[in-house]
């Protein structure tokens, strides 16, 4: 999330429809998730933010192959008109989701749901939907990108950090990705490989 984008550096960056260069939010790496996913376009979705983020269809997604190829450099990213994101990287850990019956849940826990599906940044799985819009999409579900929203008032781990992460001593200037109102991301990919999105928040 934010950070440094695999991008080729001989590769024409994306413009919005107003000429702009449009900044990068994100990136799934799935060459790690194949037996997860199945086949996909490419190695690699990146997404890109081309309108604001409560537009229908905000998004734009580029798919590129792992090669070695000289890549973009903190120098060659343009700037943004957009706010810019504290970078957040992700970390292998495999896990399981469960289909079960959630009124057998409700008595004893609340949001059952958070309990048998694992919400969140993910790739594969059972797709963790705020909205109840799960029949409409269609489409094979590849990952989600959940909003990054550390407690505000206490250090918070990060597993590329050895000690928690003070949020008044980070830099302030960039911003946690937030979509929404501690919203997610969900990104599906049709039979002709075209990316479907389904942008949600509580």
């Amino acid at each position: 999330v934010g950070g440094l984008p695999y991008w080729p550096a001989n590769k024409l960056w994306p413009k919005d429809k107003t000429g702009e260069p449009m900044p990068c939010i994100a990136q799934f790496n799935f060459s790690d998730s194949r037996d997860l996913v199945g086949r996909t376009p490419g190695d690699l979705l990146l997404i890109f933010l081309h309108g604001e983020l409560g537009d229908d269809d905000p998004l734009h997604f580029e798919w590129l192959t792992i090669e070695q190829v000289p890549l973009v450099q903190p120098a060659d990213v343009p700037k943004c008109n957009h706010w810019e994101i504290l970078p957040c990287y992700g970390t292998i850990h495999r896990t399981v989701d469960y289909k079960v019956d959630h009124e057998l849940l409700e008595e004893k826990y609340n949001q059952p749901w958070n309990i048998t599906v694992i919400g969140g940044t993910k790739i594969g799985g059972i797709p963790s939907h705020i909205q109840d819009v799960s029949d409409e999409i269609g489409g094979r579900f590849l990952c989600s990108l959940g909003s990054v929203e550390p407690t505000s008032d206490k250090p918070r781990p990060f597993v590329n950090a050895e000690k928690p992460i003070d949020p008044f001593t980070r830099d302030r200037s960039k911003d946690y990705w937030m979509w929404g109102d501690a919203g997610s991301i969900f990104i599906y990919i049709d039979e002709n490989g075209n990316v479907i999105q389904s942008a949600e928040c509580y």
